[in-house]
């Protein structure tokens, strides 16, 4: 694994740098997406997926073909392959493939597949929803027999439908790519890049608020009330923006009494240390963890205490 440093960026913010290794766990974690952009240097970026060490390109199918004389290619005409595995499908929060169009098919058929589930083929350019890339498909699916519930599930009902934010056509309530103006409707977290919902009020990953408006999710700079390094908005939304000189600073001079604790929101360390605080052993340990703070890497220091949130013992 090579020791090349990244800088991330998503929606003008850049966080970073880090290394190979914890660019991995980002990604493995949903924190980092081909959304992302990346950056070795923090001047030039690129498309996150445009690093094949990071997000390998997709494996072409394996060639098992025969060969055939040129007299007989010549009597019979080419016709492209109907079984190669090329597609892919968003399922449950993970990409399913490569298969072939058989199985996206069945997908359909079996109602794991619906009108909107995003699907790519190797060789386009951005995924699209399942009745975009394949109408055929869903022209073709039996609206009776046994399939006759999993079909129903294509069309939206009006208990389960709403109005498109961009185009007000009424769409699934649960779709996240308008199927008739091809506007995403999942957002993303601004702070940590992780995918939020219409109706989503903070982010799950970091803690970032969220603020829905008619045509986009925002984060929200409104603060009102201020606690420890945590900011309280009017709509009771949460988001941390934590300093590690500021942290060094208390852990200096009075992390004997967890000030550096209490504001990375480690609450019950921070009980720890005023309770232990006669001992001086607190005292010894946070000037110990100051040192830390100094020295560490700002992009570790921010992986640790801006991309997560809080917990009452993190260390």
């Amino acid at each position: 694994m090579s020791d090349e440093k990244y800088y991330v960026r998503f929606r003008g913010r850049t966080l970073g740098p880090f290394d190979e290794a914890k660019v991995r766990g980002l990604i493995k974690r949903g924190q980092v997406t081909r959304m992302h952009e990346l950056s070795p240097d923090g001047v030039s970026w690129q498309k996150a997926d445009a690093f094949p060490e990071l997000f390998p390109a997709v494996n072409q199918p394996a060639q098992g073909f025969e060969q055939v004389s040129q007299s007989d290619a010549a009597m019979q005409p080419d016709e492209p392959p109907t079984d190669v595995a090329e597609w892919y499908a968003h399922l449950n929060n993970e990409n399913k493939g490569p298969v072939t169009k058989d199985q996206i098919a069945q997908w359909i058929s079996a109602g794991a597949i619906t009108q909107e589930t995003l699907v790519w083929k190797e060789g386009t350019e951005e995924w699209e929803a399942a009745n975009i890339a394949v109408p055929e498909l869903f022209s073709n699916a039996p609206l009776s027999g046994p399939n006759f519930a999993a079909a129903q599930q294509l069309e939206p009902t009006a208990a389960s439908s709403k109005p498109c934010p961009f185009c007000t056509q009424m769409i699934s309530s649960q779709a996240i790519k308008c199927p008739h103006c091809q506007s995403m409707l999942n957002n993303f977290c601004s702070n940590c890049g992780s995918q939020v919902s219409a109706n989503q009020a903070v982010c799950l990953n970091c803690g970032t608020a969220i603020q829905q408006n008619a045509t986009e999710t925002v984060v929200v700079a409104q603060p009102t009330v201020v606690q420890p390094n945590v900011v309280v908005t009017s709509n009771s939304q949460v988001q941390g923006n934590y300093n590690k000189t500021t942290a060094a600073i208390l852990a200096f001079f009075i992390g004997g009494l967890g000030a550096h604790k209490f504001y990375h929101g480690s609450i019950g360390w921070g009980i720890i240390y005023l309770v232990f605080c006669p001992t001086f052993i607190p005292a010894l340990v946070s000037f110990i963890e100051g040192i830390l703070y100094l020295t560490i890497p700002q992009g570790d220091y921010d992986a640790r205490y801006n991309l997560c949130p809080p917990e009452p013992f993190k260390w």
